[in-house]
């Protein structure tokens, strides 16, 4: 599955106009068997851009969705197969709301979820109520090895290593239920590219099918 991914992403990021892909991750299901955000899903938006520059995304996180002292302690991200994470740098916007990642682990299947399976980017956010309700936390991440980064290099699933999943991406929060003494991880279902994204990869399916039909 996961190599299935990678070939139709690779197939529009061959296709696309520089910098044009964005995509977002909406974190709607608590999948550990702990204690969801009280309020409405998704609970955690994560949103991939491409920037101006080479090999450039910016990711912003959005904790809109939680309520009272509810709050991220970490969150995991994968990245194309083809890439090396240790050549990821990370940089924390000015314009975030909350807080900057206290650490940022980086490795091939390095990091792993509870209950889930392994990624390759884990944010380690300050325990106890950092990163909070309605705050959002923005990175510029910037590549400096072979291949190319896009906004598209992060939809790829986890390996396994779990009972759940796999999954894009997970989180672990932290505050949640009543009294605020829950815990839980939550996952996004599915990565929502948005609209322009959606049109480029039409039309690389398209070109594949061309392609098929000449030969």
């Amino acid at each position: 599955m996961k190599r299935w991914l990678q070939g139709l992403f690779a197939s529009c990021c061959f296709i696309t106009v520089a910098h044009a892909a964005s995509s977002s991750l909406y974190f709607d299901t608590e999948f550990s068997g702990g204690q969801a955000p009280a309020g409405s899903a998704p609970w955690l938006v994560a949103t991939f851009v491409d920037q101006a520059a080479p090999n450039a995304v910016r990711l912003t996180l959005d904790a809109a969705g939680f309520t009272g002292n509810e709050n991220v302690l970490s969150t995991y991200f994968n990245l194309d197969p083809l890439l090396n994470s240790a050549q990821l740098s990370f940089t924390y916007a000015a314009l975030s709301t909350g807080p900057a990642a206290a650490k940022i682990t980086t490795g091939a299947d390095c990091c792993k979820a509870d209950g889930d399976g392994e990624y390759d980017i884990r944010f380690t956010f300050p325990s106890g109520g950092g990163f909070d309700a309605a705050e959002t936390v923005v990175y510029d991440i910037v590549y400096s090895g072979l291949g190319t980064l896009s906004a598209l290099s992060f939809n790829f699933l986890s390996a396994p290593a779990g009972g759940n999943g796999p999954f894009l991406a997970a989180a672990h929060i932290q505050n949640t239920g009543i009294g605020g003494g829950g815990s839980g991880w939550i996952a996004p279902v599915s990565v929502v590219p948005e609209p322009g994204t959606w049109m480029l990869m039409l039309l690389a399916l398209g070109i594949i099918a061309l392609r098929r039909r000449k030969n």
